[in-house]
C-alpha cells in the first residue's frame, strides 16, 4: 500500500498510519516529506510499535514513477481540510486540483480516496473506492476488500481508461474545440 505526497496536515497521514497498526499483514509505504515531517511522523509510531511502515522521505517527481508501479493500492486520505506547506489557516479542499489522482490514475492501480466533492470530479465507484475521510473502519474495509486480485484490477483498469480523458492532449483538444 503507498502514498506518495506531501506530510502537511490534511493529507491523511494519521489515516495511514491507523490502517497500518490495524492491518498487520501489509506493508505501508509513505513517499514524501521533509526531514522535519519524517521525524514528527516516526516519533508519532514510535509507541505503536509498527514493523510494517515505511518512509522514504522527499525523492525527485522523476523517480516516483518506480514508488507508484511498486504499490498495489494506492491512497490519498485527504481531510475534509487540507493545508499547503507552511499555511496551516489556507484550507484548499473545496478548491484543490486532485493533481495526485491523475498521477495514481495513470500507474493503472487500485485507488482509495477519501470521498470529497472535489475528488468527485475525477473519480467514482467505479475507478476507485471512495471512503468517509474520518472512519477509519471504512479504510481498513476499503483496504481488505481490495485484497481481491480480481477486483483491484478491475478497479485500476476503469482508473486508466478514466484517466485518459484528462491527459494534458485531451484537455487541449477540448479548449481548442471551445474556442472554435
Amino acid at each position: 500500500i503507498g502514498y506518495v505526497g506531501h506530510l502537511y496536515k490534511g493529507r491523511g497521514i494519521d489515516v495511514i498510519v491507523e490502517c497500518a497498526s490495524q492491518i498487520k499483514d501489509a506493508t505501508v509505504h509513505i513517499v514524501g516529506g521533509t526531514k522535519k515531517d519524517i521525524e514528527y511522523w516516526k516519533n508519532y509510531i514510535k509507541p505503536l510499535k509498527l514493523n510494517n511502515i515505511f518512509f522514504y522521505g522527499f525523492v525527485p517527481p522523476s523517480e516516483t514513477k518506480k514508488y507508484n508501479n511498486s504499490f498495489d493500492i494506492l491512497l490519498a486520505p485527504y481531510s475534509s481540510r487540507v493545508t499547503v506547506g507552511g499555511h496551516d489557516k489556507l484550507d484548499t479542499s473545496k478548491f484543490m486540483s486532485p493533481i495526485k489522482i491523475f498521477e495514481y490514475m495513470s500507474h493503472k492501480k487500485a485507488i482509495i480516496a477519501s470521498d470529497l466533492p472535489v475528488l468527485r470530479e475525477v473519480l467514482s465507484e467505479k475507478n476507485s473506492v471512495l471512503v468517509d475521510s474520518t472512519n477509519i473502519k471504512d479504510w481498513i474495509t476499503a483496504i481488505e476488500k481490495l485484497k481481491d486480485l480480481t477486483l483491484r484490477e478491475k478497479i485500476a483498469n476503469q482508473a486508466i481508461v478514466d484517466f485518459d480523458k484528462y491527459t494534458w492532449k485531451k484537455r487541449a483538444e477540448k479548449v481548442i474545440s471551445f474556442n472554435q
